[in-house]
């Protein structure tokens, strides 16, 4: 098996830094603390160390990744894969400014009100000017929306597809804002290539419920707007689902909204420790054994709905009877 992703991808939090999902890293090949030279965090020792790892063959720095799970890692392995890399990250997945216009509690416990947006700046503009010219790919926002952040709106209004050419731009959103800022990123339809919208419900009800601030009426317009988008520029669309307590018996219906929008990928996955404590996650976590509705999710799970082709095949399954966000598995 080998992982290209280490080699490839550059997640950037506030003042963390690492190559993939830091919840299926271990923290011994993260990098913390603001740096002010784009490739001291790329190059990172403690990076270098996991790249080295993955060249020998082991994946002891992995923690419950769901393409480990699934037997997924078949990527090609090039020249260019070394411990410490000569050319940049071809992927940029921006997650250092956590901007939302909701307040959902899978996230947060209330509204943030955005601090130190200086050093937010200064470390997305040092990031863009080093990398940019020679990546393939920017993902925006992973901790927040793409929209409702000053820094990542301005970015996207002003980006110069031209200068960019092979850039492809994947928008990470809860979708709200999108029919609001569409014609204003006018300039970069072209290099969309994905647009991902968090969701977490199929029906009204839950949806208002679970994602604080939000109106159903207005997700369905943006899903349309989406929807004819990615359908004429043959780009994907993936909903994702976060289940909880509150919403798992509605997930073969999700599969099925995402049927009526043209969907090209749904994406479950379990409610994480963000900000919560062990006793407040514990309720919500039906991926363990023990909970009361873990029997029934396992059902759910059964569901003809969720074989469609377009569910992200495997890996929810991995995470639920493994309960691997609990666990520190090699």
């Amino acid at each position: 098996m080998f992982c290209a992703v280490p080699f490839t991808c550059l997640d950037v939090l506030h003042a963390r830094y690492t190559t993939c999902c830091g919840d299926w890293l271990s923290r011994e090949v993260q990098v913390f603390g603001p740096l002010a030279d784009p490739w001291a965090v790329w190059n990172h020792p403690q990076v270098a160390r996991l790249r080295t790892a993955i060249l020998e063959g082991s994946f002891e720095f992995c923690r419950g990744c769901p393409r480990y799970l699934d037997h997924q890692l078949s990527d090609a392995r090039t020249d260019e894969c070394r411990p410490t890399m000569e050319r940049g990250p071809r992927w940029l997945n921006f997650g250092n400014d956590p901007s939302c216009n909701l307040h959902c509690w899978s996230c947060r416990r209330e509204a943030q009100a955005i601090d130190q947006a200086d050093f937010r700046e200064r470390v997305f503009q040092g990031l863009l000017e080093a990398f940019l010219p020679t990546c393939d790919g920017i993902s925006l926002s992973h901790t927040g929306d793409p929209f409702a952040s000053r820094m990542y709106r301005e970015f996207l209004q002003s980006l110069d597809g031209s200068a960019y050419p092979r850039l492809k731009v994947r928008l990470f959103t809860n979708g709200l804002l999108l029919p609001r800022y569409w014609d204003s990123i006018a300039g970069i339809h072209a290099m969309i290539s994905a647009i991902w919208i968090s969701i977490d419900a199929a029906t009204k009800e839950t949806y208002e419920l679970l994602r604080r601030g939000g109106c159903w009426d207005d997700l369905l317009e943006a899903l349309r707007l989406a929807s004819d988008f990615c359908t004429s520029r043959k780009a994907e669309l993936q909903l994702n689902f976060c289940v909880q307590r509150a919403n798992f018996r509605e997930m073969p219906d999700f599969v099925r909204l995402a049927e009526d929008f043209g969907a090209t990928r749904v994406w479950f996955g379990m409610l994480r420790r963000w900000w919560q404590t062990p006793e407040e996650l514990a309720p919500e976590d039906l991926s363990d054994p023990k909970h009361p509705h873990h029997e029934e999710l396992l059902r759910v799970l059964r569901d003809p709905a969720l074989g469609h082709p377009i569910v992200a095949s495997g890996l929810f399954r991995e995470h639920v009877h493994a309960n691997v966000h609990q666990q520190n598995l090699p």
